[in-house]
């Protein structure tokens, strides 16, 4: 409330600027977070984070320690297949089920329809005809609660079984993923990390606030799926994305160092050397680009919706109340009825 009533207090003529104007910054988070290098480990098919390896591991270390998680995975399929094909066969004995009580259902229905249409039309009167109609609708009634109760039985069963499922699948994701609460926990360091940077380089360079973009640069055009951490997927998808297992493409482009050159090279030698540490820049630019094209797929991130949805993310002010009131007190309106609409506004805020 300390800019509610400066409008107020100017009796005649235009505000007085501030001495020292806001110099405003603006950021576009979504192509940080993007960039980051740890969101390379970020796997939009489980919505985990691949383990990461250490920072300085070679790519002879990387395919090593890629083989010791495929057989983990591997070992973990093993023990578990038995009860992954038993839920699945009961899964699919469920949904035969309920389609064959549907389609009863419907057989029952189609008959009962039948049975009643013949007479509905040669009721003797009017009466006749809205108490057979009734009857008919009693029985439609009759049918509809008899196998809906057993329909819903199986569909009970069924979603039970998958979840039982869903859970096989989730305990196998940690040969390859951080868990739910350790991929959250990444995402709250990377958010902590980029709010450090983003106030560190306000502060040197003077700015006194610093606006979020993101949304207005990169506004996607469709709406991107809001999985968050251990968010429940369809048990298919685990299945399938642990089957091809994780993507290193993107961490293995920047684990391959330029390889130094010896002294002893040839010129050809040199040169293919050359044109080797030529093509990893050209794929690292790329891999950049990419992520950068990519950038609208963070805005809808559940974890990130705290951060994402800040228009001011370094200093500023918000003068709404000040521009209210002076509106108010441009227009006539008495002190109290400017006092009630900050009153108002404060219990909004309060909520929000």
């Amino acid at each position: 409330m300390s800019y509610c009533f400066t409008a107020l207090s100017q009796q005649q003529g235009a505000l007085k600027p501030d001495p020292a104007p806001d110099r405003i910054a603006t950021v576009d988070l979504a192509a940080v977070f993007a960039m980051h290098p740890l969101m390379r480990y970020h796997d939009e098919k489980t919505g985990l984070f691949i383990k990461p390896f250490k920072k300085d591991a070679t790519i002879e270390e990387l395919h090593k320690a890629v083989q010791e998680r495929n057989s983990a995975f591997l070992k973990m399929k093993e023990a578990n297949s038995a009860e992954i094909e038993r839920i699945k066969s009961e899964i699919a004995q469920a949904e035969s089920e309920m389609k064959t009580l549907s389609g009863r259902k419907s057989v029952e229905t189609a008959s009962l329809s039948d049975r009643y249409e013949q007479e509905i039309k040669n009721a003797a009167d009017e009466d006749a005809r809205k108490a057979l109609i009734a009857k008919r609708t009693s029985g439609f009634l009759e049918i509809e609660e008899k196998f809906h109760k057993q329909i819903q039985a199986q569909t009970a069963k069924r979603d039970e079984l998958k979840a039982s499922l869903d859970k096989i699948y989730r305990s196998m994701t940690s040969a390859y993923y951080l868990s739910p609460e350790e991929t959250t926990a990444m995402f709250k360091n990377i958010s902590a990390e980029i709010k450090d940077a983003v106030n560190f380089v306000a502060a040197k360079k003077g700015v006194l606030s610093v606006i979020n973009i993101s949304r207005m640069k990169n506004e996607p055009a469709f709406e991107a799926k809001k999985h968050p951490a251990g968010a429940v997927r369809d048990s298919r998808e685990f299945e399938t994305a642990l089957e091809a297992g994780p993507d290193y493409t993107k961490i293995e482009i920047f684990l391959k160092a330029p390889e130094k050159k010896s002294e002893s090279s040839s010129e050809a030698e040199k040169k293919y050397e050359d044109s080797k540490a030529s093509m990893q820049k050209t794929a690292e630019i790329n891999e950049y680009k990419s992520a950068y094209e990519n950038r609208f797929k963070i805005i809808p991130m559940k974890e990130l919706e705290h951060i994402m949805n800040a228009n001011i993310v370094y200093g500023g002010c918000d003068i709404t109340e000040a521009v209210i009131v002076y509106v108010f007190y441009k227009n006539g309106i008495p002190r109290e009825k400017a006092e009630t609409v900050c009153d108002a506004l404060q219990e909004i805020e309060d909520i929000d």
